[in-house]
Formats: C-alpha cells, sequence, structure tokens
C-alpha cells in the first residue's frame, strides 16, 4: 500500500478532515470511529499482501484501522496511508476515548 486507486477521490480529504476515536487499542491495532472512507470499487477486499507497521486498513465498515506492532504479517484490506514511525508511539499508546486527526506530509 498505499492502494489509493482503491479510494475514491474525497477518501483522503476525509481522512484528513475527521477527528478520529479510538475505538479499541492493543498492540495488534488502533481501531477508530468517527467517520466512514469509503472504497471507490465497493469492495473492501484485496489480495492479501505483506503489511507493514503503521499501515492505515480500511476494513468494510470504512472506519480505519492502524496496523501495530503485534500486526499480521500479511492483510487483505485496501491500505489509505501509512502512520510515520514518528507518530506510531502517539498512536499506540492513545487510551480509548482519544481523539485523532491525520496530516498528509
Amino acid at each position: 500500500g498505499p492502494h489509493l486507486d482503491r479510494f475514491g477521490s474525497t477518501a483522503l480529504q476525509l481522512l484528513v478532515a475527521t477527528r478520529w476515536t479510538v475505538e479499541n487499542n492493543s498492540r495488534v491495532g488502533v481501531r477508530l470511529s468517527g467517520g466512514n472512507v469509503e472504497v471507490a470499487d465497493g469492495s473492501a477486499s484485496a489480495a492479501s499482501e505483506p503489511m507493514v507497521v503503521g499501515a492505515l486498513q480500511v476494513p468494510p465498515s470504512g472506519s480505519p484501522i492502524i496496523l501495530g506492532r503485534d500486526h499480521p504479517v500479511t492483510g487483505g484490506y485496501p491500505v489509505i496511508a501509512v502512520v510515520d514511525d514518528a507518530s506510531m508511539s502517539q498512536a499506540l499508546g492513545a487510551a480509548i476515548g482519544t481523539t485523532l486527526s491525520f496530516r498528509l506530509s
């Protein structure tokens, strides 16, 4: 990833404009809520491929998941972005209910 061709033209804008809430947090990943990132082709599954720490996967619910340090080796949901190393400790340490936002760099 990222698989930007799998998302609509406004998906990145939505990702950046939304204040996301940490719904669940573990070493596997940080599940977010607060918006609905839609996959352009209507299918939120993709061929399994290797994943990296910080990959921002979008499952069928449209609520992104930031993959943590104990994430699965492969994943099948499209990736819209990757959280940089400097921001990962903040994301992984965020308590449930904390709000997070993204910026593009």
